[in-house]
């Protein structure tokens, strides 16, 4: 009996290792390829060069692309950690012309990665990018939630496995709420949190940040830009900010990078859906103030 125990569980754990090895050898194709077949859902037509707005929700509630001209695409999404931001940007370079890439980075992206690594997020994220990871990704995935990692991971068809290489999604979210009742207190760094060193950061919190500045190094003639986008001034998210302005000294060391900053814009209270977010009201205001400044610094950009 123990013999024939022993025989299964040989067996089980050999057809693993080699469901193992058949995937990880196409992801590693797949992420050579430059798959001809890639379209985006909108905004085909790229001969002025396509500008391509990623992030999470700030951006994907604040630039109404709609009222921006036609090379450029909002496809931020809500819940999208940095992490699978980076990815999508890398898969967007490797398969259309792109003169821009702006990519949100705020406070909270340095946090964003407890996100990419919880139960939720992997089994919405990780199968939609599954084909554009590296293998260091997939191991840090795994490393850090091992179980829900496999079960996503085995729960993925062939067909989900090839065509997480050729979808992007995303696009501007046209949000009606207002949660701003206008006697809210202006949110005021502290002492105590202002002495945090860069070094009191987690390793795990800043992988986003380091694939980020990764991908900005690797395509030195693809122009970036970083924001942060408009917060209202009761955001609490900026008790990092100490650690976050040492990011953007980072970012800016790049000739083919520049930072632009929207935190603090001339808004409304009611053009807020929350202390986070623009409603609609606060998007067609933001959107031609966005589209003019990266209009301008990318005219002047030089490398």
């Amino acid at each position: 009996m123990w013999n024939f125990i022993f025989k299964s569980c040989k067996s089980f754990f050999f057809l693993v290792l080699v469901y193992l090895i058949f995937t990880i050898s196409i992801v590693g194709v797949l992420d050579k390829m430059n798959i001809k077949s890639f379209i985006l859902s909108k905004n085909k037509n790229n001969e002025d060069g396509m500008i391509y707005i990623l992030g999470n929700s700030h951006p994907e509630c604040a630039i109404n692309d709609s009222l921006l001209p036609t090379n450029f695409a909002n496809i931020a999404q809500s819940a999208e950690p940095l992490f699978y931001s980076v990815i999508k940007a890398r898969k967007l370079l490797n398969n259309c012309k792109i003169d821009t890439i702006v990519i949100e980075f705020t406070n909270n992206s340095l946090n964003t990665v407890k996100w990419a690594m919880s139960d939720s997020s992997l089994m919405r994220n990780y199968k939609k990018h599954f084909a554009a990871m590296s293998i260091e990704e997939h191991a840090f995935l795994f490393n850090n939630n091992p179980k829900k990692f496999l079960k996503t991971f085995f729960s993925m068809s062939p067909t989900q496995i090839f065509s997480s290489q050729k979808n992007i999604e995303g696009g501007y979210l046209f949000l009606i709420r207002n949660k701003i009742k206008g006697n809210e207190k202006p949110f005021i760094l502290n002492a105590t949190i202002k002495n945090r060193s860069f070094d009191q950061i987690k390793k795990n919190e800043i992988v986003g940040f380091a694939n980020l500045l990764s991908l900005i190094k690797g395509h030195p003639t693809t122009f970036f830009v970083i924001t942060r986008m408009p917060m209202h001034t009761s955001y609490e998210g900026l008790e990092n900010e100490i650690q976050f302005q040492n990011c953007i000294k980072q970012l800016n060391k790049n000739k083919n990078c520049r930072f632009i900053d929207f935190l603090k814009s001339n808004l409304n209270d009611t053009d807020f859906g929350d202390a986070e977010h623009l409603n609609h009201y606060g998007a067609r205001k933001f959107t031609p103030v966005f589209r003019d400044s990266v209009r301008s610094i990318s005219s002047q950009k030089k490398f």
